[in-house]
């Protein structure tokens, strides 16, 4: 019997988010206690767009976009260290710097799982500004009762904001003085010139990777109680996310599950 077969879009791959737990995942696998079953990305069909999850027996289960499987796993990423280094205990602004793919991915992830969100504000730059988000996961997005806005202005974005995400460059450099006391800073842009935040603590996912940057802590150190994590409520933290864009099996494995759940996705042809 032929192996049923799957190819997730872009869009599938962001609402298949939404039901994962995508911040255990990534933070089984940054303490290496992630269990795949066997299962593997490979390359697909010769397309470095595309990428393929097998199972135990090298059998083809799912067609993702490359993109949007690294995309997903940098919003689990930024999940984790929201979880485990934000401040705020009440309802939380986050505020979400720039134009990039896994924009739309972090926005499910925020209103399905963190359910202290109550406003979102997205701040991209000014020549992305005619299509601030998805149409479709906006709208989900509104559904949640979530407020959801877009402003113009990076510094005045900020204030009051318990979470940025800084994805791109935006208009103006985001810098500590802009920021209140207690925030939490996540940098997925890979892109040192889109943060430049003096903070109080810096913590990356994998040290290996941080050069000659000075570095507190890794999320792991955090997850095994080997590092204390935030030490008090004023402090400005930043994460430097440097592993993003390396997509794991065990993440790929739940968002199959998660797509075919919830009728999303393309059957193909055996």
């Amino acid at each position: 019997m032929a192996t049923p077969l799957i190819q997730l879009s872009g869009r599938d791959t962001a609402v298949a988010l939404g039901g994962v737990a995508a911040a255990d995942l990534v933070g089984e696998e940054l303490l290496g206690t992630d269990r795949c079953d066997g299962a593997r990305l490979v390359p697909g069909y010769e397309d470095p767009e595309l990428v393929v999850l097998e199972d135990a027996h090298h059998r083809a289960r799912c067609v993702f976009p490359a993109a949007g499987l690294r995309d997903c796993r940098a919003a689990a990423l930024t999940a984790l260290a929201a979880r485990e280094l934000t401040a705020a205990t009440g309802p939380m602004t986050v505020v979400l710097v720039g134009s990039w793919s896994g924009r739309d991915p972090l926005l499910v992830l925020l209103v399905h799982q963190f359910p202290r969100v109550d406003r979102i504000a997205l701040c991209p730059s000014s020549a992305a500004r005619g299509a601030p988000a998805d149409p479709a996961l906006v709208a989900a997005v509104d559904l949640s009762g979530v407020a959801l806005s877009v402003v113009d202005d990076v510094r005045s974005a900020v204030r009051g904001a318990a979470l940025v995400v800084v994805g791109g460059p935006g208009d103006a450099l985001l810098t500590a003085d802009a920021l209140d006391p207690g925030a939490l800073v996540v940098d997925v842009s890979g892109d040192a010139v889109a943060c430049a935040v003096a903070a109080d603590q810096v913590y990356v996912d994998d040290a290996r990777l941080a050069g000659d940057r000075v570095v507190d802590a890794e999320l792991g150190q955090v997850l095994r109680g080997e590092h204390p994590g935030r030490k008090g409520d004023e402090q400005v933290l930043l994460v430097e996310l440097l592993t993003a864009g390396a997509p794991t099996p065990a993440l790929a494995r739940s968002l199959h599950e998660s797509a075919v759940a919830r009728g999303r996705g393309v059957w193909l042809a055996p």
